[in-house]
């Protein structure tokens, strides 16, 4: 039988409850999680007399206690939301909009399950506290203007202050698409209003069964404020994609490939991250436009230049042989 210690402090709930308070996420929820799903063997460990010396008296009696096992079931409960969003989040699809959505729901879940969970008082306003506390950090102006022209949401979790501030943000975005910011607003006002093109019943209940970014392109196509909806939809969520694709390009730009230029490397790292998409189903993201890649390429260029420095061997000054490939 494999040596397991366990303390009394780590079969407490109310003690792992504190560390879950901090670090909330998919390892609190694993935990949870494996705790659960070994139930019977821990019983069998705790009762198992050759496994006496490894248990305290403590840890053997939380084990045996049902009290303890509806804490972890009732705490298992409490995080499972935060597994759905940081999975939705952080994938590889734009969730940008989802973003309002995920606090809002997690405040009304929380209000809900903290009374049941194994909590005290003090650590259900403590999380209540935390959760608000990350929604100031991560919520912006672009995720507001994102739940706004999601047709999916329709604001509903948006305060007035936010809403506003959002349509200033849309407004402004008028001129990188060469449009007049009187006619993004005017769409916007059709928009919010159910006036125009939005005042069609099948125009909202298309909205049910595509992507927005889609809706946008495909039914609104013809008003300017689509440009703008198509941009702030199609921005990640958060930093996960970005930082797959820098794995991606530095297994591509390495120091035997050093001589690749930028704009093969940016179009290999294109290839390879849409081969991913293929392979797993999804669907592959649309060429950027001109004003988007030049932008695109001059970000790539202060990435990659002093990294080409920091590569560069003493081959590079050899002239190259038959045997040198770009890519």
């Amino acid at each position: 039988m494999p040596c397991c210690h366990f303390s009394a402090r780590q079969c407490s709930a109310h003690s792992h409850s504190r560390c879950l308070l901090q670090h909330v996420g998919d390892p609190a929820l694993l935990v949870c999680i494996r705790v659960l799903a070994n139930k019977l063997g821990l019983k069998r460990l705790a009762i198992d007399e050759d496994a006496q010396v490894l248990l305290a008296t403590a840890t053997k009696t939380a084990i045996l206690n049902d009290v303890f096992w509806d804490e972890v079931v009732n705490l298992l409960e409490l995080l499972r939301p935060f597994l759905k969003w940081i999975t939705m989040l952080e994938g590889d699809s734009p969730a940008i909009s989802s973003t309002v959505e995920a606090f809002a729901e997690l405040k009304l879940h929380f209000s809900a399950t903290l009374p049941t969970s194994p909590l005290t008082k003090k650590q259900e306003q403590q999380a209540l506290a935390v959760l608000e506390d990350r929604k100031e950090f991560c919520l912006k102006t672009v995720h507001f203007a994102a739940n706004l022209l999601d047709p999916r949401f329709a604001e509903r979790y948006l305060p007035e202050e936010a809403v506003v501030d959002a349509c200033e943000y849309i407004c402004k975005m008028a001129s990188r698409h060469h449009e007049s910011e009187s006619d993004i607003l005017a769409d916007l006002a059709n928009y919010r209003g159910k006036g125009g093109l939005w005042s069609k019943d099948f125009v909202w209940k298309s909205a049910e069964h595509v992507a927005p970014v889609i809706w946008w392109q495909g039914i609104c196509s013809s008003r300017p404020l689509s440009k703008v909806a198509v941009e702030v939809l199609s921005l990640p969520a958060t930093s996960a994609a970005c930082e797959r694709s820098f794995s991606t390009y530095g297994n591509i730009h390495t120091a035997k490939r050093n001589r690749l230029g930028n704009e093969t490397a940016m179009k290999l790292v294109f290839i390879a991250q849409n081969l991913k998409f293929c392979a797993t189903g999804q669907s592959v993201p649309e060429a950027k436009s001109e004003c988007d890649r030049e932008d695109m390429e001059e970000d790539f260029d202060e990435e990659t230049n002093g990294s080409d420095e920091d590569e560069m061997t003493d081959q590079d000054s050899m002239p190259p042989n038959e045997t040198d490939v770009d890519c």
